[in-house]
């Protein structure tokens, strides 16, 4: 009898364990459950940018270490003017109309570090846009019409362009700087007389160069 307890115990033990897993199993399988795997992709952004002078003859990108833009292009009838060789004189005037297109995908500033190299002392002066504020890196004090003359860091700093806004990468957002050059025909200040320009003509040889030293940069807005 006790063998037969015995067994009968194990038997009912073995029942009870063998329901418990199988609650646990069915419980483990029956409930729903499904995974979800969300991503994004990120691609970086555009920079690129074109320089442009106004007679569209010259392009300068973001990758060009340097290159040519027509400055001194002038239209002045009294002055020979063919060939490659720009010629100027007393009276000669002519505009820059410098152009930045930008092709980048974020909103950028330009600005702009100018290097006159003139060392026959050619009276040239420039102003900006519709400005009349002279600027010049030979003449100095005062001039006709109450001005004082500033220097190129100073019509440097007034031609910075403070915001250009981002592009669609395709299609530029520009932004155009006029500026204007001149060399007086009458005295434009102490430092020209006729007979300075005079000794410049005897000469022939005297050149003045500008170059534009442009910084584009993306801004943080």
């Amino acid at each position: 009898m006790k063998k037969s307890s015995l067994s009968m115990k194990l038997a009912a033990l073995t029942l009870v364990m063998t329901l418990i897993t199988a609650s646990l199993v069915s419980g483990t399988y029956s409930k729903y459950t499904q995974q979800v795997t969300a991503s994004d992709t990120v691609r970086v952004a555009k920079f690129a940018f074109n320089l442009k002078d106004g007679s569209g003859g010259h392009t300068l990108t973001q990758s060009s270490n340097s290159g040519a833009i027509d400055i001194f292009k002038h239209s002045d009838a009294g002055v020979y003017g063919s060939g490659s060789t720009k010629i100027i004189a007393p009276g000669t005037t002519g505009t820059l109309s410098f152009t930045v297109e930008n092709l980048s995908e974020v909103k950028v500033e330009a600005a702009f570090v100018l290097t006159e190299t003139n060392s026959g002392n050619i009276p040239i002066y420039y102003t900006l846009g519709t400005g009349t504020q002279r600027y010049s890196a030979k003449l100095t004090g005062s001039y006709d019409g109450g001005g004082t003359y500033a220097s190129l860091s100073a019509l440097q700093d007034a031609m910075k362009i403070a915001s250009i806004n981002a592009s669609d990468g395709t299609t530029p957002v520009t932004n155009t700087v006029d500026l204007k050059w001149a060399w007086a025909f009458d005295s434009a200040g102490a430092a020209q007389t006729d007979d300075s320009d005079t000794a410049l003509g005897i000469g022939g040889t005297a050149t003045v160069t500008l170059a534009i030293q442009t910084t584009v940069t993306q801004l943080d807005a």
